[in-house]
């Protein structure tokens, strides 16, 4: 299913060649091979994917309902991983970047998409409320601290090894790249 949501993505915001090459190159990394461990990395991808592929619809269609199936798909991605957290704000930045882009935070849909996405999310915060905020305070417990410390760096040196991994090292060099052009 991931494979298809890159496909589409690529097909509809470069074309068919660059939706191939990247769904060649997504199954030839190692995380490919890597899906059927037990992590939370598998389910938060597709839902990421899920909800970039329905924004490029929504861009691609005009048709604004596409903004409901994004709200939906950050919610289940947040269920099955945190970092999706990242993913709302980028949005929120590609909107207010473009004079064009602003204009449509005066669609209803987007809102909506926000409500449905805390709505898809809410057993997971009711669970944690029930549950002394266990999972939320495992993962805020690897993110903050009150400085520099070993356990720090130690959660930041497996977060890079991680995604160089999940990613590839040309990929990780590619988007270094992107990222200093940008």
């Amino acid at each position: 299913m991931l494979s298809g949501l890159i496909w589409r993505t690529g097909e509809i915001v470069l074309d068919r060649r660059t939706a191939l090459l990247a769904v060649v190159w997504y199954n030839v990394a190692p995380v490919a091979g890597l899906d059927f461990l037990t992590t939370p990395d598998p389910p938060s991808a597709l839902f990421w994917m899920a909800t970039i592929w329905a924004v490029a619809e929504f861009v691609a269609s005009g048709r604004r309902t596409w903004w409901l199936v994004a709200g939906i798909a950050v919610g289940l991605g947040l269920g099955s991983k945190y970092t999706l957290a990242f993913l709302p704000p980028g949005l929120l930045l590609y909107l207010l970047l473009d004079r064009e882009r602003r204009r449509w935070l005066g669609y209803w849909q987007i809102w909506a998409a926000m409500v449905l996405a805390l709505l898809v999310f809410s057993p997971v915060v009711w669970w944690n409320a029930q549950h002394g905020w266990a999972s939320f305070l495992f993962q805020g417990r690897r993110t903050a601290s009150s400085g520099v410390s070993l356990d720090f760096l130690g959660y930041l040196v497996d977060f890079v090894a991680g995604q160089t991994l999940y990613m590839t090292p040309v990929m990780v060099a590619f988007a270094v790249a992107g990222a200093v052009i940008f």
